[in-house]
């Protein structure tokens, strides 16, 4: 057979969608061979005039109707007619990978935090009515004579998006699910994604046999932030309210004395750079020395005054007022002064 006296196109694997091919004018002596998982469409004028499944099929006026009009007696019945043949891939594409572009800013709703939520998963499709997508996207979207999956994962990228996006921070604020409780729910979403693309990818032609969500997480400065309150919040129930409370009191007393020190130690530098007397003090400046000499002491309790009363009882005659006679004990001689 000469060049083009077989329509065959013998491209494999899963990545292509759709195959033009490179002629456009064909005999009633052709042959067309359309191989698995496979379709060929012929089209005359804009109309799709056959639909081949798999298999060989001959180019003449009982596959083709509308050739009987064109075909006439010269050249022995060899005389071309116009005509378009695609060949399109049937077969699944199961892994076309999908993720957000950019974060979704959603406040977290256990730790009331706002956090960028980023997500990514794979999907799979197939082309599921053929007619509709040649006479919408294939104008659109061919550039050479092909159209391979990446097109269509780029011109559906908006699309995905938009649905993961709106998907995602709904049913976390919905439900109340927090980043470190997403990944129990994670079929969940899954799931609600696919139900929002389904009814958008069949307008052009496309049914999603699977759909997954392989990760959902936030940046690390996030996780971070996260985890900060996370360790609070736990320290917070362990301890109970009171004791939170004080053990935090202490921390800020804490932090005021060093504050505090470290102003005090300043002060000094600069009064001995000032003063040189100053640097002869013996007392070594330091904040540690500085930040004991500001912090409370502990006030003592005055010693009781030891004293006894001793009563003179010769004084004590009728007819007389008592008088008493006050002796100091020894040990409140040697009392402590207040």
């Amino acid at each position: 057979m000469a060049l083009y006296d077989v329509v065959q196109f013998e491209g494999t694997g899963a990545d292509w969608l759709i195959y033009k091919f490179p002629r456009n004018d064909f005999n009633t002596r052709m042959s067309l061979i359309v191989g698995p998982g496979q379709i060929a469409i012929c089209v005359h004028d804009g109309k799709i005039e056959k639909i081949c499944e798999e298999g060989k099929f001959v180019l003449d006026t009982e596959l083709l109707p509308f050739v009987k009009g064109l075909v006439k007696a010269i050249h022995g019945g060899n005389n071309p007619y116009p005509m378009e043949v695609y060949f399109i891939n049937k077969r699944l594409k199961l892994d076309l990978l999908w993720g957000t572009s950019d974060s979704v800013k959603i406040v977290d709703p256990e730790y009331h935090v706002q956090i960028n939520v980023r997500a990514r998963g794979q999907l799979g499709v197939r082309l599921k009515d053929y007619q509709y997508f040649l006479q919408t996207l294939v104008g659109t979207l061919m550039k050479d004579s092909s159209i391979n999956f990446d097109v269509i994962r780029d011109y559906f990228r908006g699309l995905i998006n938009q649905k993961a996006k709106k998907t995602i921070s709904s049913l976390m604020l919905g439900e109340k699910i927090s980043i470190f409780n997403v990944e129990p729910h994670i079929e969940e979403i899954a799931n609600a994604i696919k139900g929002e693309l389904e009814p958008e990818m069949a307008k052009f032609g496309f049914e999603i046999v699977n759909l997954s969500v392989e990760s959902i997480n936030v940046p690390q400065e996030d996780t971070d932030a996260l985890n900060a309150i996370f360790h609070k919040k736990a320290e917070f129930e362990q301890l109970g309210d009171t004791r939170y409370r004080t053990a935090r009191g202490y921390d800020v007393l804490e932090g005021a004395a060093i504050t505090k020190a470290v102003e005090s130690l300043r002060w000094v530098s600069a009064l001995r750079l000032a003063c040189p007397w100053a640097a002869k003090w013996p007392i070594p400046l330091t904040a540690e020395t500085v930040a004991s000499s500001l912090r409370p002491r502990r006030k003592s309790k005055p010693r009781p005054l030891n004293a006894r009363i001793v009563t003179d009882k010769s004084s004590l005659e009728p007819n007389s007022a008592p008088s008493a006679a006050i002796k100091w004990s020894t040990s409140a001689r040697n009392a402590a002064p207040l």
